[in-house]
């Protein structure tokens, strides 16, 4: 089995998180509705990545990265 850290997928990731260094305050200018898309609710438990710096391609590539 390879290790994640030599998938096609975490380097895309990294370079994400390289080209996107911001601030919470900007992801929040660029993505007024960052509040619903980044909230969601699994297995009973309401996860609220939108305070985070974190922006959606982010999640994507983190799920592709799970899978």
């Amino acid at each position: 089995m390879v290790p994640f850290t030599d998938t096609p997928t975490w380097h895309a990731l990294l370079a994400h998180r390289d080209a996107r260094a911001t601030t919470l305050e900007s992801l929040w200018k660029e993505d007024p509705g960052r509040g619903d898309a980044l909230t969601f609710t699994c297995a009973g438990i309401c996860v609220d990545f939108s305070k985070q710096r974190i922006d959606r391609e982010a999640v994507k590539l983190l799920a592709d990265l799970a899978r």
